[in-house]
């Protein structure tokens, strides 16, 4: 009895060792196969794809400043030839577009605006602080944008080529308010004043 009980113990013994050794064998396995797995690369999503040429329809005898002109499909069209100095994202807070920095005084009033070096109106000529200052103290003249920029006291160029803002109070949001499309310097009286947006007016 008691020599039938070792062969059981044994046995017992035997097979325990044989599957904790398949299953170390197992796990160094499956280690060596993660070793070999190739590295995931991050997906990328595809570049928006941009036509080169287009129609649409607008009203040929009115203007498409942005500033003035009509809601609607000349308003659509405008969207194409201009843009502003911040764009707002889906959490409506502002992206620099034409804009590169900007940066407040201590009381709040007044906000220079640094804009890209790089930004160019169609035809090759360069966007210049003289270019966005017109153009905003346009907007706050309009009907469109009046109420928008009712802070504004003044908006000015200076000598480093930058746009001066002093508002009446302080706002601390003011560039969200800025998502006004910009128009070069002495071409706003044409029915398509000369923007920086991605297509050219033919």
């Amino acid at each position: 009895m008691r020599r039938l009980t070792a062969a059981l113990l044994a046995l017992l013994l035997l097979a325990g060792c044989g599957s904790q050794g398949e299953i170390e064998q197992e796990e160094l396995d499956w280690g060596a196969y993660q070793e070999e797995l190739p590295e995931e690369e991050p997906s990328r999503e595809p570049a928006p794809y941009r036509p080169s040429a287009f129609t649409l329809a607008y009203h040929k005898d009115h203007t498409l400043d942005p500033i003035t002109c009509g809601e609607g499909i000349q308003q659509d069209v405008a969207a194409l030839l201009y843009e502003p100095l911040f764009r707002l994202n889906p959490a409506f807070e502002p992206e620099p577009v034409l804009c590169e920095s900007w940066e407040w005084d201590e009381s709040g009033l007044i906000c220079t605006l640094t804009l890209r070096q790089d930004a160019l109106f169609q035809g090759g000529a360069s966007l210049t602080a003289k270019d966005v200052a017109e153009t905003l103290q346009r907007a706050a003249a309009s009907e469109r944008y009046a109420y928008r920029l009712r802070n504004v006291s003044s908006v000015a160029a200076n000598r480093a080529g930058q746009v001066v803002i002093t508002l009446l109070e302080p706002n601390w949001s003011l560039p969200a308010l800025l998502d006004i499309p910009i128009v070069k310097s002495g071409t706003a009286d044409q029915l398509v004043p000369v923007g920086t947006g991605p297509y050219l007016f033919v």
